[in-house]
């Protein structure tokens, strides 16, 4: 008798991940199975009751800010997982605003008719590698291309410089090496799918971030938005922060 192939599609986030199904053949439909905590082992309950059927597990999410944890995890476990990166996934017409139920069924759709293309996953030590080696780099691309990353240190920039970048554009605030807080740009990199309601809220939670790590309560990322525009020539961000171009003078953020 031929095993059956379960597709298993993820909606991560950092509290909680909503689980869909969908059974190998065209001709079944893609079913909800719940939300589940955003932890390994609420994950872990999920693959032991779904191995317990005795099929072939097939499991896929988005590339993201909680990064490749999920994917490490189930692969030590002998289980096939892809990353897939937001801009590959095909959308719907009418599916503007984000829905996480839906988006973890479609995903399970989606990769049981092999639409899915995988992004590359580095090992964990290349990773580590990466970001010890190419923190200042990361730090300067960032201020340099991506005015929406806040951090406390080179590797913070770099990470939230990653996380942005994976996620096809957005506004992060890392610290001690932890996403504290990320708003997700996913069209032109300048505006979110979501509701305004979830932008407004997370939004502030963004400033609320970086409140915690020292702002002087002005909103930095719209600071740093508008530095960045080319129509403003005598101000530059450089690797010695805010130069007066006219003058080669540094300038204080602070009024």
């Amino acid at each position: 008798m031929k095993k059956n192939t379960i597709f298993v599609g993820l909606d991560v986030h950092k509290n909680s991940t909503d689980v869909a199904l969908a059974d190998a053949g065209r001709d079944r439909n893609a079913r909800f199975s719940g939300s589940i905590g955003g932890d390994l082992e609420s994950l872990h309950k999920v693959v032991r009751k779904l191995q317990s059927t005795g099929s072939t597990l097939r499991f896929v999410y988005e590339a993201g800010p909680c990064g490749y944890g999920i994917y490490r995890f189930l692969i030590k476990q002998g289980l096939d997982c892809i990353v897939v990166a937001p801009s590959k996934i095909p959308g719907k017409s009418g599916d503007r605003i984000k829905n996480d139920r839906r988006d973890a069924l479609n995903l399970a759709r989606l990769h049981r008719l092999g639409e899915l293309p995988p992004v590359y996953v580095p090992s964990a030590e290349d990773e580590a590698m990466c970001d010890l080696t190419g923190g200042r780099e990361d730090a300067v691309k960032a201020f340099r291309g991506l005015p929406g990353v806040v951090g406390m240190s080179d590797n913070d920039i770099g990470l939230a410089a990653k996380t942005v970048a994976m996620a096809g554009g957005g506004l992060a605030v890392v610290a001690e090496n932890r996403v504290l807080s990320f708003l997700q740009l996913d069209v032109a990199g300048l505006m979110s799918t979501c509701s305004l309601h979830e932008v407004n809220d997370k939004h502030d939670e963004l400033l609320a971030a970086t409140q915690l790590l020292g702002g002087y309560g002005e909103n930095v990322f719209m600071l740093m938005s508008f530095l960045a525009l080319p129509v403003i020539p005598h101000l530059k961000i450089t690797d010695y922060g805010l130069i007066y171009v006219d003058t080669f003078k540094p300038v204080g953020l602070r009024v």
